[in-house]
């Protein structure tokens, strides 16, 4: 099934449950360490050009009516682009360029209350999503807050775990998340990443996969999967944005149970140098899945 017409929603429910039996690690047979890796390899990156950012106008409203976050970070913001797609981000600090083609935005976590850290934003962020913030005590959880906005025709989908896709129509091409805390929430066509109690920063990557090589294992073909730091770090949007660019990299490698172990490797098996997935294995409920530690046969 192409990745245009998965739901979040069913991809959630089978990763809800294969996440039940996997507390512990995942210590798969079917995992190899870095070096045993085939050797054939190509880069999977899909990254889709976007048009450029456009500039957008805030609606007048009254002076406690909402403001247009998507409209203030398309106007103002800076963009930031890893393998060709760009989004804009209103943040009272510089993003900075990762060498694996991602993007982070450092946000510090105030050290004053509110009144302190709302002087520290753009205007428009902390209007919207924390009205009256400095009219309330230091324990109402306002922080520094960032903004972030896609230019047509991308738009943004904020997952429910606070994680974030950038979609082309229906195809994830990027993808976002807060790091090491917090979450993104959804403000009309914006998402708001606010840094509370814990320093965070928004962490940005159209390159969901690294590498990957084809080889002989355990049997039959084996396709050694490279994950990029961010997909390692999990949750929804990456979940999503792997299973959408290994289909889009090979489509031998978009099969039901080569996706199956895909989300299982996500779920237990995330420190490993590679994840190996097996096309010759069968598709099976995600019990069974987790019982066999990701290698059904």
């Amino acid at each position: 099934m192409p990745a245009a017409a998965r739901s979040v929603t069913g991809r959630t429910l089978v990763v809800g449950l294969l996440g039940i039996g996997l507390a512990v690690a995942v210590t798969t047979s079917g995992c190899a360490p870095g070096t045993d890796r085939p050797s054939t390899s190509r880069d999977p990156s899909t990254g889709a050009s976007t048009a450029e950012p456009s500039a957008g106008a805030s609606s007048p409203g009254t002076p406690d009516a909402e403001p247009d976050l998507a409209a203030a970070a398309l106007r103002d913001g800076v963009p930031i682009t890893s393998q060709g797609v760009t989004v804009l981000v209103l943040a009272p600090s510089t993003p900075r360029a990762l060498e694996d083609g991602s993007v982070r935005v450092d946000l510090a976590a105030p050290t004053g209350g509110p009144t302190a850290a709302l002087a520290a934003v753009p205007t428009a962020v902390p209007t919207a999503a924390h009205s009256n913030a400095a009219e309330r005590d230091t324990t109402d959880g306002a922080g520094t807050s960032l903004v972030v906005a896609a230019p047509a025709p991308l738009r943004l989908d904020v997952l429910p775990d606070g994680t974030a896709l950038v979609l082309d129509g229906d195809v994830p091409v990027a993808g976002l998340r807060a790091d090491p805390s917090g979450r993104l929430e959804a403000h009309g066509d914006a998402a708001v990443l606010t840094a509370r109690a814990q320093p965070t920063g928004l962490w940005f990557t159209a390159r969901a996969i690294l590498d990957l090589a084809w080889g002989e294992r355990e049997g039959g073909r084996s396709l050694a999967v490279t994950p990029a730091d961010w997909t390692r770090a999990g949750g929804h949007a990456a979940e999503e944005l792997a299973a959408a660019q290994l289909e889009a990299a090979d489509a031998e490698a978009g099969s039901a149970s080569m996706l199956a172990q895909l989300a299982c490797h996500q779920l237990g098996a995330r420190s490993k140098a590679t994840w190996n997935l097996e096309p010759w294995r069968p598709d099976v409920d995600p019990f069974e899945m987790i019982a066999t530690r990701c290698n059904p046969t």
